[in-house]
This record gives structure tokens, C-alpha cells and sequence, in this order.
């Protein structure tokens, strides 16, 4: 005779049927397999050496971001922070060099060629002189095989040259006797190529501060620091400025407003910082 477990458990298979016990021998198996995948898929994790993906807040792999464009956090290393743009430097006078331009072909007409070298050192040692009450009445190496009344327009040429040129201030003394300065290195000619030369550096010049303003803007906000003090030291140039009054302020969210001191400064910036 058959226990009463025994018998229970014939009198459950009767009412439950063949069909339900295969649904549980297939259900079983089904879960035996996803074991043994999950246990398969960190096996070679665990040995490939293979890091798990980030994901971000919304669930989703983030790539690397570039660090050219992350933001300065408190984590971040100062050594990280490149230096900012380097100001560009203001044009240098042009006024010496159409001089000595000027004066190099004129000397070569007059029968004495001279160079660069030669004339720098003859305008420093002319100035030199009349600062010290001398007539700065000089002659190049070439100039003194010419006769005397060559060398006087050359004489001249070169005392109006250093005049025109280097010491500005310095004002002829008398010629000699029976001499007439007629040299015109400071003339009207001088004056309309410094005109000419003026306009192409003050542009060029302001085109430079221009791309200079972008660049501090763009670091600031690339690296979340103060350029006020940048901005700040850029020569008022009356124009170079796109809009604004010139005065440039932080704004709260890092944008730099160069309408400083106007009503409505960085109103869409969330302030003034």
C-alpha cells in the first residue's frame, strides 16, 4: 500500500494533468540557462578586464568629455587652466623708419650710398651732438671723397633726417656762414606717408584687439574664471569695441558684457556677477 504522500501526490498529478507538468520541467530549464549566461557574461568581464559603462543621470553612456570644454569645478588642478590670450602690443612708430627710408635714397642720389647700419649710427652721434650744443653737421665715409660743395647738401640731408626722425625735439642751430639749410626730409611728403601708415597699422591694430576681446570671452567661459581684469587693460581706442560704452563687466552665468555702466547689463546673463 502507498503512503498518504504518496497518494496526495498521485491525486495531484491526476487533477493537474501531463501538460502542466512539462510548462514547469521548461520553466525550470529557462531559469537554469539565464543562470548560467549571467554567470558566463561576468566570467569574461572578470577576465577581460573589462570596466562597466557610466551612465549618466537620465540612465544613458555618456561619452569623455573634452577637456577643452569641461568647466572648471572645485576638483580641477590650476595647473590645468592654461594661461589667457596674450594682449597685443600697440604698433610702433612708423615716423623712423619713412626717415630713414627717405633719407638712404636721397643720400644715394646725391652721389653717397649709405646703409642702414651707417645711418642709425650717424643719427644717434647727430642727436648726440646737438644735445650737447654742436651743429650735428655730419658726413658719411662715402660722402667725404666728394668735393665740398657736394657734401653740403648731404650734410644737411642727414642733420634734417636725425631731426625729422629721432630727436624731434632738437632744433637746428645756425648754418654756417654763407650755408642755407634747404633739406626736406619733414615735409609735407613725410607727413602724408605717416598719414598713410597710420591708417593701415590703427586698423590692423584694432582688428587685433577685436579677435583679442573673443579670445578672453571664450576663455573665461571655457574655463569659468574672472577676465575682468583682462578686458580691463585694454587701451580705449575709441571704436574697437563692438557696442557697449567699452567698459567690460563679468556677468553671473561667466558671459563678459562690454556694456558696463548701460541699464540692462547682462539682464540676460542673470546679472552682474
Amino acid at each position: 500500500m502507498r503512503s498518504v504522500k504518496e497518494q496526495s501526490s498521485t491525486i495531484y498529478w491526476s487533477a493537474v494533468g501531463p501538460g502542466v507538468a512539462l510548462r514547469r520541467r521548461g520553466s525550470m530549464r529557462s531559469t537554469m540557462a539565464i543562470g548560467i549566461g549571467v554567470a558566463a557574461v561576468s566570467l569574461i568581464l572578470l577576465v577581460g578586464g573589462c570596466a562597466p559603462i557610466k551612465s549618466s543621470s537620465t540612465g544613458l553612456s555618456s561619452p569623455a568629455e573634452s577637456p577643452y570644454e569641461r568647466p572648471i569645478t572645485e576638483t580641477t588642478s590650476q595647473a590645468e587652466i592654461p594661461p589667457p590670450p596674450v594682449l597685443p602690443a600697440p604698433p610702433a612708430d612708423p615716423t623712423e623708419e619713412i626717415v630713414e627710408e627717405t633719407v638712404l635714397a636721397r643720400s644715394k642720389n646725391l652721389g653717397a650710398a649709405l646703409t642702414s647700419a651707417e645711418w642709425q649710427s650717424m643719427r644717434a652721434t647727430i642727436c648726440a651732438n646737438l644735445k650737447d650744443g654742436g651743429p650735428g653737421l655730419f658726413l658719411s665715409q662715402a660722402a667725404n671723397s666728394l668735393r665740398p660743395e657736394d657734401q653740403w647738401p648731404l650734410a644737411d640731408l642727414y642733420l634734417d633726417g636725425a631731426i625729422s626722425g629721432t630727436c624731434r625735439k632738437a632744433e637746428k642751430p645756425r648754418p654756417p656762414a654763407g650755408r642755407s639749410y634747404e633739406s626736406q626730409v619733414g615735409g609735407w611728403r613725410l607727413y602724408d606717408r605717416l598719414q598713410a601708415s597710420y591708417l593701415v597699422n590703427d586698423y590692423e591694430y584694432r582688428t587685433q584687439i577685436r579677435q583679442y576681446i573673443k579670445d578672453v570671452r571664450a576663455y573665461g567661459l571655457r574655463y569659468d574664471v574672472d577676465v575682468s581684469y583682462l578686458l580691463a587693460a585694454i587701451p580705449e581706442l575709441g571704436g574697437a569695441y563692438e557696442g557697449g560704452t567699452g567698459r567690460h563687466v563679468t556677468c553671473a552665468d561667466g558671459w563678459v558684457s562690454s556694456s558696463g555702466g548701460k541699464p540692462g547689463a547682462c539682464s540676460h546673463h542673470g546679472g552682474i556677477r
